[in-house]
């Protein structure tokens, strides 16, 4: 076995990753495959992992001539300072376990479509800023995720639903900030508000009528349920306009991955596909070693058969990693 080198595009700029890959014999003649991924390694990292590659390999009886002469040219310059010494660790198989898993393919794809469609930057103009901790354009983008993904009360969402997701890898936002930044208890209050600019019309007769709103949304393809613009449970005027705000910018990345399964032969099913996806969750992967320390990578499992195909036919390559973003 050996490491080699893979290069990357992310962001514009070309980023280079490793991976333990094997060489193996078919009947059409040799082959190569990678068994691991080791993402970004320093130099120490690597010198590391190939000789802990070549003890293996030694012990197993796979280590070629070349590689034996060249550990033996290594051993002239081991006493150079500035030489780099190999790092690596030896990790206690049976300790390996998975922590913190939390939902991750749902609010990856509304950021996703929020980035495509550059709502985080027109939320970035629009919004002005102020002192707050947590600045108000990501804020609103939270909303917005959870108007998507769990419509649900403020409250609900800064209490339960934020710490359970992986936004706060994706935004930068530690789930304390969410709960603490905002008094989101105060807006649980409130009456059911049925808001309108037509007058003389009776109680029963709006509420006919907003009932019959339901078939014009079908028309727009997005049901009630979906997205919940409706109850409005605030009381000032201002909130009440600040969730229609919230629940009309869901609407366009909504739209828009409802266009994109039509295009991709999928039908106009946009909850299906965000309910599918949502079933992908991130975890910390911790590595236990035989000198007592732990070796922590947060990741993404490998999508099952039919999700992978739902990211296919998007045009979705779903991460691996996660880089965690900083706010």
């Amino acid at each position: 076995m050996f490491i080699r080198q893979y290069f990357k595009e992310e962001n514009g700029q070309r980023t280079a990753y490793w991976a333990l890959v094997e060489s193996y014999r078919t009947k059409r003649g040799p082959r190569q495959r990678v068994v691991a991924w080791l993402g970004k390694l320093d130099e120490a990292g690597r010198l590391g992992v190939k000789q802990a590659i070549d003890s293996t390999d030694t012990a197993t009886g796979l280590q070629d001539k070349s590689t034996r002469d060249h550990d033996r040219q290594q051993l002239l310059f081991e006493d150079d300072e500035n030489t780099t010494k190999p790092r690596w660790e030896e990790v206690n198989v049976a300790g390996v376990r998975v922590e913190n898993t939390r939902q991750f393919g749902g609010p990856w794809l509304a950021l996703h479509l929020i980035h495509m469609l550059q709502l985080d930057t027109f939320l970035q103009k629009a919004i002005p800023e102020g002192r707050e901790q947590v600045p108000w354009d990501v804020s609103s983008l939270i909303l917005i995720i959870a108007r998507l993904l769990k419509p649900s009360s403020e409250l609900y969402i800064a209490e339960q639903w934020y710490s359970k997701t992986a936004l706060s890898d994706l935004l930068g936002v530690p789930a304390h900030q969410v709960d603490g930044s905002r008094n989101w208890a105060t807006l649980s209050s409130g009456c059911y508000l049925l808001r309108t600019n037509v007058s003389g019309w009776s109680d029963e007769e709006l509420w006919k009528a907003c009932i019959q709103l339901t078939e014009a949304e079908a028309a727009f393809r997005i049901q009630k349920s979906d997205l919940s613009i409706r109850p409005i449970w605030h009381q000032k005027e201002d909130r009440v306009l600040a969730h229609i705000f919230v629940c009309f910018i869901a609407y366009v990345p909504w739209k828009s991955l409802g266009q994109l399964c039509i295009k991709a032969g999928l039908g106009n099913e946009p909850r299906r596909v965000l309910d599918e996806l949502s079933e992908i969750h991130s975890m910390d992967v911790v590595l236990p070693t035989k000198s007592d320390l732990e070796i922590r990578t947060r990741c993404v499992p490998k999508p099952s058969d039919h999700q992978q195909i739902l990211l296919e036919k998007l045009g979705l390559n779903l991460p691996t990693k996660i880089n965690l973003k900083q706010m």
